[in-house]
């Protein structure tokens, strides 16, 4: 069995991240919208749910919900010969550009 891939696609809103998701995708990697990642850690247990998303809050749960993650998807990956994309826009805020 093939080993599969975990690609984590990250930038800038515009900055020519879609296209490199899409051909992914259609080429049979599961992608995984980080915006989805995000709703689910607001949507959690109250153990876990934030109201605000942001990478400053809760930032120890935050990095270890990410590692939990790209963990499992490496183990698939290599296990299962599957295919991931994380998807993620990194805000303005986050860089201190205006786009």
């Amino acid at each position: 069995m093939k080993q599969g891939r975990v690609v984590i696609l990250g930038g800038t809103p515009r900055s020519g991240k879609t296209t490199p998701a899409i051909r992914l995708a259609v080429n049979g990697f599961n992608l995984i919208p980080f915006d989805h990642i995000a709703q689910a850690m607001k949507d959690g247990p109250p153990e876990i749910a934030v109201e605000q998303f942001t990478p400053d809050i809760c930032s120890d749960q935050y990095f270890l919900f990410l590692q939990s993650l790209i963990g499992s998807l490496v183990k698939d990956a290599k296990t299962h010969g599957l295919n991931y994309l994380i998807d993620k826009i990194i805000s303005n805020q986050t860089t201190g550009t205006d786009g």
